[in-house]
């Protein structure tokens, strides 16, 4: 019996089906470390006609991508920093400090990341830099020429993953889930994420992670797993089902034959005290009455 439980439950295993070709879920809340915000400011010379909202949404998916961050939107920007932000924001000059008394207080950002795009006669430029607003100093930057058969978009891609200091490219880690019960729910650091079998969980920072996992009818789990930058950790669970309770065919009998004796019992005491016999069981005013 303990081999067929065994065996069936590897067979279930085996035809759950898989979920690691789909993409990572992202759940930013699941590490410990809060993201810190970064703000984007585009400065277009003449001779580029791309628009600055293009910079700004392939700057912010590369971001989001890549490092832990948040970016703060154009909206954000517009509406808290005034329409006349960018007009200040140049008149920095790439000065860090005053970056950060434009940006620091007024969008709570941390860092800047600048974004340049011209074109020199021939020439066509495009560079990035990477400030700290905390810090107030220059933690990257990269400015190269963009060939004729490149987008400033394309190269502007380029410009940002070089401006940005190696240890804070790509510093996650993932996590699979594995069970070998379908349907059952899945939680990682208490918060459900969804039901077995499940995507990869991605863009997780380095550290322990509680996974649990619940289904009606098995024993909860809990077990905790150790995730490191740039691996997947593996989380293979194997869920108990709950016993049933025993039910002996001894206690069956046992409780009809205390059922028929007192039922008996029951009988006795009519008879008795419907017969006339002994005045003692009789329940009447008039003791004459039993007689």
């Amino acid at each position: 019996m303990g081999r067929r439980v065994i065996l069936g439950a590897l067979l279930s295993l085996l035809l759950l089906p898989s979920a690691a070709s789909a993409d990572p879920i992202r759940v930013d809340s699941l590490s410990s470390a809060p993201r810190d915000r970064i703000a984007i400011y585009i400065v277009r010379g003449p001779g580029v006609s791309t628009p600055l909202i293009a910079f700004q949404e392939r700057a912010r998916r590369l971001l989001e991508a890549h490092m832990h961050v948040e970016i703060v939107s154009m909206r954000e920007a517009l509406v808290r920093g005034g329409p006349d932000l960018n007009k200040k924001l140049g008149t920095c000059q790439a000065d860090p400090d005053c970056y950060s008394q434009l940006l620091g207080r007024t969008l709570d950002a941390r860092y800047l990341l600048v974004l340049t795009a011209t074109r020199l006669d021939e020439l066509r430029l495009a560079g990035a830099r990477l400030l700290d607003l905390e810090a107030l100093r220059i933690l990257g930057e990269s400015i190269g020429e963009v060939p004729s058969e490149q987008s400033y978009l394309d190269a502007s891609d380029q410009r940002v993953q070089a401006c940005v200091p190696q240890e804070r490219w790509d510093p996650f880690g993932g996590l699979q889930v594995q069970a070998d019960q379908a349907g059952a729910q899945v939680s990682v650091q208490g918060r459900v994420l969804g039901l077995t079998p499940m995507s990869q969980v991605g863009f997780l920072l380095p550290g322990t992670y509680e996974v649990g996992l619940r289904k009606s009818g098995f024993e909860p789990l809990k077990t905790e797993v150790q995730v490191q930058q740039g691996q997947v950790a593996q989380a293979v669970l194997q869920m108990q089902a709950i016993p049933e309770p025993e039910s002996s065919s001894w206690m069956i009998w046992a409780g009809a034959g205390a059922a028929v004796a007192v039922a008996a019992t029951v009988v006795t005491v009519v008879l008795v005290t419907s017969g006339g016999g002994d005045p003692s069981f009789c329940s009447a005013p008039d003791p004459m009455a039993c007689m």
